[in-house]
């Protein structure tokens, strides 16, 4: 199930790219919990397709340029990690910024149940545990 869980990802960030945040609105379960990083200040749980349309919308309130780049997948079975390339530009400032983050996807009975956003891929493993 795990590979299933890999292509899911992969096809989601690719429509997530090429068409927004409408056009994975249908691939997200309404019970699925999105988390930003621990350091971030307002830091919220966003839950189900109402959620990610507000998670986007708070970004672009902040940038007006927000790229998502998924540059490796790591199966830990029930939990994938995404490594992910964020390129935004900041609304007021225009200052540009190129970073990385880890999505932690976690994965219960078929279904994505959560997404939790991490500073890095070490900082995830740490966090969920996982022997990698």
């Amino acid at each position: 199930m795990a590979k299933e869980y890999v292509e899911r990802l992969r096809r989601g960030y690719a429509a997530f790219n090429e068409g927004g945040v409408e056009a994975i609105l249908d691939q997200v379960a309404p019970e699925l919990e999105f988390s930003d990083r621990e350091s971030a200040p307002d830091r919220e749980t966003f839950v189900g397709g109402e959620g990610i349309v507000e998670l986007v919308r708070l970004n672009l309130e902040a940038f007006d340029q927000l790229e998502l780049e998924a540059l490796d997948f790591v199966d830990a079975g029930e939990v994938v990690l995404v490594l992910v390339r964020m390129q935004v530009r900041g609304r007021a400032s225009g200052v540009a910024l190129d970073t990385e983050a880890c999505h932690a996807w976690q994965f219960s009975e078929g279904h994505a149940r959560r997404m939790q956003v991490y500073a890095s891929k070490e900082r995830a493993i740490e966090a969920l545990g996982l022997d990698l």
